[in-house]
């Protein structure tokens, strides 16, 4: 069975290959990233699956750990990929060298800008959005190419507005390009600070913006404090790295578990129809986990 080394900063690009593979090979795949969760699957390297079918294991950025395993991988009897999101080689010269030897590597570099423009346009399509040329340059400038951001986007507009026609669809477009930032907001709930929040909140809100540009950047900020609290924040400047071990001390592992179930929850609910709206509901949850009452 193939094994795979995948490198580069596209996140996006390289997730689509892994599951594409997965789809090749006729199995199922596992994405492993938090600590423990690596542990264990290296343990489970050596074991035939209960089920028949190998998943196909996939250990992503936890560089210390693999480097510490190396001779797990390479006596493995199950399929997997290593990933490491950074442009920069993390593992020991050691652990590269005996990954070339036993995987295929495979490289992500980031699209260029057109290829991201193309790349818009066809996923756009597939959310019945014809999008101008500049309503896709807003879209980069928006969310810097972040291509999971941006299908994040497009997927939000079509479940918001499905039923609706293509100029309703597109007027939900303009929350991207906001001058406004959302970083305050998000700030404010990490650091747990009442008083900043509803002010950033409120001027966030009144600016037209929805609340699904805060619902999934909430999202990303509770998987980011979650990782820095197990120690495996990896792939980010290490200016941010500290930040959001700092902000990650206002919380603890299971409250952000807690948070994350309910957001998903929350989409979920709104994806099948059951909740129309989670402005109301996500506003008064987030009250809830960063009100501290004055001692």
């Amino acid at each position: 069975m193939q094994n795979y080394h995948i490198f580069g900063p596209d996140h996006f690009s390289a997730k689509k290959y892994i599951r594409g593979v997965g789809k090749s090979l006729g199995i199922s795949i596992e994405f492993y990233s938090f600590h423990n969760e690596i542990e264990r699957a290296l343990d489970n390297l050596s074991q035939q699956s209960l089920f028949g079918k190998e998943d196909l294991m996939v250990f992503r950025d936890n560089q210390d750990l693999l480097d510490a395993s190396l001779e797990k991988l390479l006596t493995s009897t199950r399929p997997w990929v290593v990933w490491e999101t950074s442009e920069k080689s993390k593992y020991s010269s050691k652990t590269k060298q005996a990954l070339l030897k036993v995987s295929q590597v495979v490289e992500m570099p980031l699209l260029s800008e057109q290829m991201t423009r193309d790349w818009i346009t066809k996923t756009a399509l597939k959310y019945r959005l014809n999008l101008s040329g500049e309503e896709i340059i807003s879209i980069q400038e928006a969310t810097d190419s972040d291509l999971t951001m941006i299908q994040n986007e497009l997927q939000k507009i079509f479940w918001i507005s499905k039923g609706s026609d293509s100029k309703d669809q597109l007027s939900l477009l303009s929350g991207i390009g906001q001058p406004i930032s959302i970083f305050p907001v998000i700030d404010a709930i990490a650091l747990k600070r009442t008083k900043v929040f509803l002010t950033t909140y409120r001027n966030f809100i009144t600016q037209g913006i929805d609340e699904w540009q805060l619902f999934f950047a909430l999202s990303r900020l509770i998987q980011n404090l979650y990782l820095a609290k197990i120690n495996a924040l990896v792939g980010l400047p290490q200016f941010v790295i500290s930040k959001i071990r700092n902000q990650s001390q206002q919380w603890t592992k299971d409250e952000l578990i807690e948070f994350a179930t309910k957001l998903s929850e929350y989409e979920y609910d709104v994806k099948t129809g059951d909740r129309p709206s989670i402005k109301t509901v996500l506003f008064c949850d987030i009250m809830k986990r960063v009100y501290v009452p004055a001692i």
